[in-house]
């Protein structure tokens, strides 16, 4: 049998305020980083000079442009590039 001690956090167990704290820094990273990787994309990958440098970068651009149905300009380019990560990033846990 649980103790009252036992609960301390609302009610809840204290565990809980662990996974809550975690959970916030976690969202709070991952939505940094989506501001991060888009600036940098469109301020200097995608610009000409590095762009050559990415391995396999031309035919994930011939992709992208073919789903998008047209040339891609570079904020459209990582604006692309970043929805396909952020539904990568939701889509393959429930694959498994």
């Amino acid at each position: 049998m649980h103790t009252p001690e036992d609960r301390s956090f609302l009610g809840h167990p204290r565990g809980l305020g662990y996974i809550v704290f975690t959970e916030a820094w976690e969202r709070f990273s991952y939505y940094g980083m989506q501001s991060l990787l888009v600036l940098y994309m469109v301020n200097r990958l995608l610009h000409p000079g590095h762009i050559e440098y990415i391995a396999g970068f031309v035919p994930f651009r011939h992709v992208l442009e073919t789903a998008y149905r047209g040339h891609l300009d570079i904020q459209p380019l990582a604006s692309a590039i970043f929805g396909l990560y952020t539904g990568l990033v939701y889509l393959t846990p429930i694959a498994g």
